[in-house]
């Protein structure tokens, strides 16, 4: 009787425990175990008290290790999401500074027009204004402005109350003085148009010799411009978006589609004009990195793994176990837990039956036989194990790894691959990859030989494909050890093996 007590009264203060870390739905979850627990009391005396005692460390054990799993599983995604947050918010800086800076760079052609032939340049206007502004169909209007008084517009409809002496116009006069005086692109805005609506100002002084002629104007209406970017609408519909410029420590807000506390982790991406003007995105997902809804399933999982967990411990056969280990031996590389060469070979057959576009990125480690010849095969091992898990760390869920060689390793991509993507992905690897490991008293800088190749875009057959990406990896290897052999400092470092 003592014995039951004790064990019930263990299980409420584990439940009180889980209660107040305040994850109610696992808490739940933690309940009704205890009370499938409180059955087996029920029938004690049915059972020897090992048994028992077996039953309640099982339950301890599993309802540990899934909590654990728990806070892990979200931890990682919080990572992976926060990373690819990062990657998708620099992408879409980059595509905005672009487009803007092209946009803005119309006033620079104008200025070489000017400095070539004014008079023909002038004459001349509405009809390279026409060309040009079809190249940019955000741009509001492009304007001339002798001695700061702007005179000529397109498309002039419209655009009337632009006309104004920007020397003489309070709120415009600042701007005009800076850039005539800096002799360089000055960028005002958003700002509220004397046509309507908001827009982004860029006045570049033009100086013909020594003397100021005036300026070369582009105005982008901000609201055509965000509206002209579909992938930016998908982001301001799935995250809270935030671009404010830093210009001499003060912060400007420039789009906003909602506010987020200070105090909450941010993706944050830069981007900078031809002014010398930081823009600064900032993306928090609406519904929080853990969205309720995937927290709710995944706890909700986890309490059911918990029992079934319990209930296969308790009732499985050992013969099951061992089938399942032996199902995924045949898959997976017992040493590094990725996927195997057999596997591999499968992969490769499938995708020439399905011809499915597809990229493959070959690394291995680079003197990694320096390691099993110096410090025995134990510390390679240990070496394999990390470095395949870093590469999983750098790639993305749907990517694939597999172990085909020694130290060799193939990551497959479940498209063609960009060069901008193998960039991104290629500096993604080694930032994982290149940092210092501790094993048996060796400190290793990993460093890996990288190869990529494209199916069907490189090559028409696949398998073609994977020994380029095998070819340009064995170049990249060769390189790598020229600049090794060469003298270069990173090699060594204050007695630390760097391979």
């Amino acid at each position: 009787m003592e014995f039951k007590n004790a064990i019930f009264t263990y299980t409420l203060n584990f439940i009180k425990a889980f209660i107040e870390s305040k994850n109610i739905v696992y808490c739940m979850g933690i309940i009704l175990i205890g009370l499938f627990d409180t059955v087996l009391f029920a029938y004690g005396s049915k059972m020897n008290r090992r048994k028992l005692i077996k039953r309640i460390i099982i339950f301890i054990l599993v309802s540990v290790s899934m909590t654990a799993i728990l806070f892990s599983v979200e931890k990682y995604y919080f990572e992976e999401r926060v990373a690819k947050t990062v990657l998708m918010g620099r992408a879409m800086s980059a595509q905005i500074e672009e487009r803007l800076n092209h946009e803005i760079g119309i006033t620079e052609f104008f200025e070489i027009l000017m400095k070539t032939d004014h008079e023909k340049t002038i004459e001349k206007f509405d009809e390279v204004a026409e060309r040009l502004i079809s190249t940019a169909p955000e741009l509001n209007s492009i304007q001339l402005a002798p001695n700061g008084v702007v005179t000529y517009i397109y498309p002039h409809s419209g655009n009337e109350q632009g006309l104004v002496d920007l020397f003489a116009d309070a709120d415009r006069r600042s701007d005009a003085v800076k850039a005539r005086d800096s002799k360089k692109i000055v960028i005002t805005g958003p700002v509220a148009l004397k046509q309507g609506g908001t827009g982004l100002i860029a006045r570049n002084p033009i100086y013909i010799g020594d003397k100021f002629w005036g300026f070369a104007i582009a105005i982008v209406k901000m609201d055509d411009f965000w509206e002209a970017l579909p992938e930016f609408a998908d982001i301001s519909e799935r995250f809270v978006c935030n671009i404010h410029a830093t210009e001499n420590g003060v912060s400007k807000l420039i789009y906003s589609n909602g506010t987020v506390s200070e105090k909450k982790l941010k993706a944050t991406s830069d981007m900078e004009l031809v002014d010398g003007t930081v823009w600064t995105m900032e993306l928090y997902p609406k519904g929080g990195w853990i969205g309720v809804m995937r927290r709710f399933f995944t706890t909700s999982f986890l309490i059911f793994l918990i029992a079934t967990i319990y209930m296969l411990v308790i009732k499985t056969d050992n013969v099951l176990m061992d089938a399942h280990s032996n199902a995924r031996k045949a898959s997976y590389d017992a040493l590094t837990g990725v996927f195997n060469k057999g596997e591999f070979e499968k992969k490769l057959q499938l995708l020439e039956k399905e011809e499915q576009e597809s990229g493959f990125i070959y690394m291995d480690i680079d003197y990694f036989k320096y390691i099993n010849d110096n410090y025995g095969h134990d510390v390679g091992d240990k070496v394999l194990t990390a470095f395949a898990k870093r590469v999983m760390n750098a790639v993305r869920e749907e990517d694939e790894v597999y172990r085909v060689g020694g130290d060799e390793f193939v990551v497959y991509v479940p498209r063609q691959i960009s060069d901008e993507m193998y960039f991104i992905m290629r500096e993604r690897l080694k930032n994982h990859i290149e940092q210092e490991f501790s094993v048996d008293g060796v400190e290793i800088i990993m460093r890996a030989s990288i190869g990529m190749a494209s199916y069907p875009g490189e090559r028409s057959n696949l398998r073609e494909a994977v020994r380029l990406a095998d070819i340009r990896m064995y170049k990249d290897k060769n390189k790598n050890h020229a600049l090794h052999k060469s003298g270069d400092s990173t090699f060594y470092k204050r007695g630390k093996e760097s391979v």
